[in-house]
C-alpha cells in the first residue's frame, strides 16, 4: 500500500474529499483507489477543518472506513458556543454544541471504548442577557458534561477552556465524576480555574503536562500545594500582568522533583528573597518575563529561550561562572542580546530575534558577536547596516557553519562574499536568507545559490 510522505500529495488527495463535500464532478472509483489506509490519513487532516463525522454521511465506504479508524474520534470538545465559532484548524476533531447532541455523544462514546480520550470543555458566559436561553445553555452543558464525565477513566488529555457559564459553587467535580482521573497525563486549565484546582487537586495521580492560565498570587498558592507535582515531566505557567515571582513560585518549582521542560510567560517583579531553586532533571527553559534567570539553576539544560525582561545579574554569587554545561541551543528576543551572550556560552545554536529595533544596538552586537562559540546562528528582524553583519562574518570565521537571516538588509557586498569563496565563509556549509519581499534563497559551497520561492 502507498504511503503519503509530503504535505503536497496530502493536500492534493484532501481534495478529492473536498470535491465530495462543493458537489464538483469527480470520478468515483478515483475515491475507490486511494485505499484505506490512505483515506485514513486525509480524514485526519481534514478532521481540522471539518467535523469528522460529516464524512461518515459521503458514502458507506467512507462510513466503513471511518469505523476501522477509531483515532479520529478520540478529540471531543463539549460547548455551548454557535457551530459556526470552531476555529479553523483544531486538533479537536469532534464538536458537540447543544443537548441535541448528546445523544450522538454517548452513542459515539460507547463505540470507541478502547480508544483514549483528549476532551476539550469549553463553556463561556453567555453573550447576552437572556436569563432563559441561559438557563437552556446550562441544562446543554450539564447533559454532555455528564454524558463525557463517564468516560473519564479514559481521559488522557483534558482541556479546559472556560466553564464562565456556571457559578463557581454549581460545578463539583468530585460528584460528577466517578473517581479519580487515573489516566489523564495532560492538563490545560485556562479560565475560571482557581476552583476548579482546588476540587481536583488530590485526583490526578498520574499527571504529567500542566499549561495554566491565566495564574495570579492565589491561584499559584492552590497550585503550589498540589500532591503530584512530583510526577509533572512539562510544566507552562502564564501569569497575570500583575502577578509577581513570589515564595509561592519557589515552593512549586521546587515540588516538580522530575520536570524536564518548563515555560513561565508574564510574570513581573522580583523579590530579593527568592532563593536558588535546582532542578537537575530540567532540559528546556523558556522565560518570557521579569524572571530571576540567576536564581534558577538547571545543569542538564539543553535549550534556553528568554527575552530582555528576564533578569540577569552577572553579579549574583550563586551565579556560576558555567552555568549551563550541556547547553545546545540559545534562543534570545531581545534588543540587545549582549547581556545573555557574554554571561551564557558553550552552546551549538544561536537564535536571535531583535524585534525590528533600530540600530542603536549595532555597536555592542558587534562587540557581542565576537564572543559567539555557536556553529549555527539564525538572525531575524535585525536592522543593522550591511557593514556590520560583514564584520559578524569576520569576527565568527572559523566557527560558524550554519546561517540563517531573515527579515534583514543585505545588499551585494555581503552576498558576494559567498559568491567569491571568501575567507571569512569558508567554514560555512550553508546559508539560508529571506529578504523583506519574502523571497527565500539557499548557498551551498558545492551548488551555489538556489532560489526556493516566495
Amino acid at each position: 500500500m502507498p504511503r503519503i510522505t509530503s504535505t503536497e500529495s496530502l493536500a492534493d488527495a484532501t481534495f478529492i474529499i473536498q470535491a465530495v463535500f462543493v458537489n464538483v464532478e469527480c470520478e468515483r472509483p478515483s475515491v475507490f483507489k486511494l485505499g484505506a489506509e490512505i483515506l485514513g490519513l486525509i480524514f485526519e487532516e481534514s478532521a481540522k477543518k471539518e467535523d469528522v463525522l460529516r464524512l461518515a454521511l459521503v458514502c458507506s465506504f467512507f462510513r466503513d472506513t471511518l469505523q476501522r479508524l477509531p483515532r479520529l474520534f478520540s478529540a471531543v470538545c463539549i460547548t455551548t458556543r454557535p457551530q459556526n465559532s470552531r476555529p479553523p484548524s483544531s486538533v479537536f476533531g469532534l464538536y458537540f454544541y447543544s443537548i441535541r447532541s448528546s445523544d450522538h455523544l454517548s452513542a459515539l462514546l460507547e463505540c470507541t471504548m478502547k480508544v483514549s480520550l483528549a476532551v476539550m470543555i469549553n463553556f463561556p458566559s453567555p453573550d447576552n442577557d437572556d436569563e432563559s436561553d441561559e438557563e437552556q445553555k446550562r441544562k446543554d452543558a450539564l447533559s454532555m458534561l455528564s454524558i463525557l464525565c463517564r468516560h473519564s477513566d479514559r481521559w488522557e488529555t483534558l482541556v479546559i477552556e472556560d466553564v464562565g457559564l456556571f457559578k463557581p459553587d454549581e460545578l463539583d467535580w468530585q460528584k460528577m465524576l466517578p473517581g479519580p482521573l487515573g489516566n489523564l497525563k495532560r492538563l490545560s486549565l485556562r479560565n475560571n480555574i482557581l476552583p476548579m484546582m482546588e476540587s481536583m487537586k488530590h485526583w490526578l495521580p498520574q499527571i504529567r503536562v500542566l499549561h495554566v492560565q491565566p495564574l495570579d498570587k492565589d491561584q499559584l498558592e492552590t497550585l503550589s500545594e498540589a500532591p503530584w507535582l512530583l510526577n509533572i515531566h512539562d510544566l507552562i505557567l502564564k501569569c497575570d500582568d500583575d502577578a509577581s515571582i513570589t515564595s509561592s513560585t519557589r515552593k512549586l518549582l521546587h515540588a516538580c522533583h522530575t520536570l524536564r521542560s518548563l515555560h513561565i510567560d508574564g510574570a513581573r517583579g522580583i523579590r530579593n528573597t527568592f532563593k536558588v531553586v535546582t532542578l537537575n532533571s530540567l532540559t528546556e527553559l523558556t522565560l518570557n518575563g521579569a524572571f530571576p534567570l540567576t536564581r534558577l539553576q538547571a545543569p542538564a539544560l539543553t535549550s534556553l529561550t528568554v527575552n530582555d525582561k528576564v533578569w540577569l545579574d552577572r553579579y549574583d554569587p550563586d551565579f556560576p561562572d558555567s552555568p549551563y554545561p550541556c547547553l545546545r541551543r540559545l534562543s534570545i528576543v531581545s534588543k540587545d542580546p549582549q547581556m545573555f551572550i557574554k554571561n551564557i556560552q558553550s552552546y551549538d545554536s544561536l537564535f536571535l530575534d531583535f524585534l525590528d529595533y533600530d540600530n542603536s544596538y549595532e555597536r555592542n552586537w558587534t562587540e557581542a558577536a565576537s564572543g559567539i562559540t555557536a556553529r549555527a546562528v539564525t538572525i531575524h528582524r535585525a536592522r543593522f547596516p550591511e557593514a556590520t553583519f560583514i564584520s559578524m562574518l569576520q569576527v565568527m570565521s572559523g566557527v560558524l557553519e550554519e546561517l540563517e537571516l531573515v527579515d534583514v538588509r543585505i545588499n551585494s557586498n555581503f552576498i558576494d562574499l559567498f559568491s567569491k569563496r571568501d575567507r571569512c565563509v569558508q567554514t560555512i556549509r550553508e546559508f539560508r536568507f529571506r529578504n523583506r519581499q519574502h523571497q527565500r534563497w539557499i548557498w551551498t559551497p558545492l551548488v551555489g545559490w538556489v532560489f526556493l520561492g516566495m
